[in-house]
């Protein structure tokens, strides 16, 4: 039983949580054992204030898909077929074949990742996608680019490039500075794209460890002297 905090004091009680979607991140929906199922089905709760609300029932699995916790997706039983759903203020169902991992949500507007076209809607926004990442700023995405790729930004705005030959998916947005690895085969080095242009700032670096920001400045490794 998952007991339900609010301002010290417990005011609600939902039983048979699943414990390992804690381990997932935070969200603001909760799925619950539907016990009087004869098959593994859960109920899916919204979180928030004082009053837990169902949001949908016979789920049969369901993932956070915004930076801010506010949309979920999931697999639902409706009219005795399995169908693919996602939750902000309303439930939109999704009309592609598309697992839940390639769902993301941004400011509201609901993208999917079919067959390496992100689409919003049924509108294609970019085509050859291996890779999406949430950001503030919108979803980072990683097109394939030969031995490379081009990191593009995507929100309610539009798309917009970041930068060309990126090898790596590490990155840090900053604003507008994009901080990326680019180089060749043999040295990675550390790159800043920018609406002024791109810039080198550290050669050969060490990319088995993070890029680092923290207000405003940039940190990684240099492999030769390991400054």
């Amino acid at each position: 039983d998952c007991i339900i905090l609010y301002d010290g004091q417990e005011v609600a009680q939902i039983p048979s949580v699943v414990l390992s979607q804690f381990s997932q991140g935070s969200s603001n929906y909760l799925l619950s054992c539907d016990e009087t199922q004869s098959t593994l089905q859960f109920v899916l709760y919204l979180i928030n204030g004082e009053h837990p609300t169902t949001s949908a029932k016979n789920v049969l699995a369901g993932k956070s898909i915004s930076l801010d916790k506010n949309a979920y997706a999931f697999e639902m039983i409706s009219n005795g077929k399995i169908g693919t759903f996602v939750v902000d203020k309303a439930i939109t169902s999704i009309s592609q074949s598309v697992t839940l991992d390639n769902i993301f949500s941004f400011n509201q507007s609901i993208y999917t990742l079919v067959d390496g076209k992100l689409l919003r809607d049924d509108s294609a926004l970019l085509d050859g996608v291996k890779h999406v990442f949430y950001h503030s700023q919108g979803l980072v995405c990683f097109v394939s680019s030969g031995d490379a790729f081009s990191a593009y930004l995507v929100n309610d705005k539009g798309t917009s490039l970041l930068a060309k030959n990126v090898l790596l998916t590490d990155f840090i947005l900053d604003g507008e500075f994009f901080y990326y690895f680019g180089g060749d085969t043999v040295s990675h080095d550390l790159f800043v794209s920018s609406p002024s242009g791109d810039l080198a700032l550290l050669p050969n670096c060490d990319t088995s460890l993070e890029i680092i920001c923290a207000s405003g400045d940039i940190a990684a490794r240099r492999v030769d002297d390991q400054v």
